[in-house]
């Protein structure tokens, strides 16, 4: 794992089979006062929120314990985000019918849109299904990383291409309504709710740009993604401008260039700042003979006083929603 922003530590590289991505970090070297002496406790003036000191301590990942597995019986197709409310759980997926095709467009499209359903699915802590909806329309089907405002859910659904206009939908979580809010020119495949600021932000294909919008759609900011070892596919608003998000990326293998080695991973995003705060690859695979890593889809973690506690539904149908749980 890896806390950025401290004065004390330098990130030298990140490489993973020669592409980038395991942290290698080196302590600055200690002064002639400091060495002898443990490290002082953060001074009360320290800007830093607390819950980034505290998930700053959590274990590496393959130490974290799992908290249970449940299956989940119903048509969950591709999932893509996963939030909670209440004591229900919310999950967006894409069925496909019609694959896009690369090269099948003109630009600034790379592919075909194809074609396909977006669902919303609640269900409760025992699998079961308990409603669904679709959403879209036409070519805007592929619903993403969805988040809640505390009274509703926020959800983006877009074509299935970078540069695909996308829809976002509003969601009462209690009957499942669902009412248009705005419309974006671009792919958003996750949507957070920045609960400090009252705003939206959402990541385009493969999180490579983040928008700011007010409920109304209107786009406050845009700014890059400093970070690139992951695609951040999906998010959950958090205190004091920060945001836990999920994602993986995959990596060519130096020995074997046609494929590929999947890295996932959890990250802090400061919104405020607009740059990491925190960042954990994933040491953790979804069981059976596609070892998906965690994070590859639908992510949701809390982050209490004493323990992070963190959900995934990685695999296509069948699906399984697995817990862990990890003390600070």
């Amino acid at each position: 794992m890896t806390r950025l922003g401290s004065a004390t530590w330098m990130v030298v590289a990140l490489t993973v089979g020669g592409c980038g991505s395991e942290t290698t970090v080196t302590p600055a070297p200690p002064s002639a006062s400091s060495a002898t002496t443990a490290t002082p406790a953060p001074p009360a003036s320290d800007p830093t929120p607390a819950l980034i000191r505290r998930v700053a301590t959590l274990p590496s990942s393959h130490l974290w314990t799992p908290a249970g597995d449940t299956p989940l019986p119903f048509a969950t197709h591709h999932p893509q985000g996963l939030a909670r409310v209440g004591d229900g759980w919310f999950l967006t997926t894409v069925g496909v019918t019609t694959p896009p095709i690369k090269g099948a467009a003109r630009p600034p499209f790379d592919r075909s849109p194809g074609a396909g359903v977006g669902h919303l699915i609640a269900f409760g802590d025992d699998g079961a299904e308990r409603a669904r909806i679709t959403l879209g329309e036409g070519t805007v089907y592929h619903p993403g990383g969805l988040d809640t405002d505390g009274e509703r859910l926020w959800v983006p659904v877009a074509e299935y291409r970078p540069r695909g206009r996308s829809i976002v939908y509003t969601v009462d979580p209690a009957t499942l309504a669902a009412t248009e809010a705005f419309r974006v020119p671009d792919h958003i495949g996750a949507l957070i709710y920045d609960r400090a600021g009252d705003r939206l932000v959402g990541a385009s294909w493969g999180s490579r740009t983040f928008y700011a919008f007010d409920r109304k759609g209107a786009i406050l900011d845009r700014w890059p993604n400093p970070s690139s070892y992951i695609d951040h596919q999906d998010c959950r608003g958090l205190p004091d401008h920060l945001a836990v998000c999920g994602g993986v990326r995959r990596y060519r293998r130096p020995d074997a260039p046609s494929e590929t080695i999947r890295v996932g991973g959890l990250e802090l995003i400061d919104l405020a700042r607009r740059a990491p705060a925190w960042q954990m690859p994933i040491e953790l695979f979804a069981p059976g003979p596609d070892p998906r890593p965690m994070t590859y889809n639908a992510t949701w973690c809390d982050f209490g006083p004493d323990a992070a506690e963190c959900a995934f539904v990685p695999a296509d149908q069948p699906s399984t929603l697995h817990r862990y749980r990890a003390a600070y």
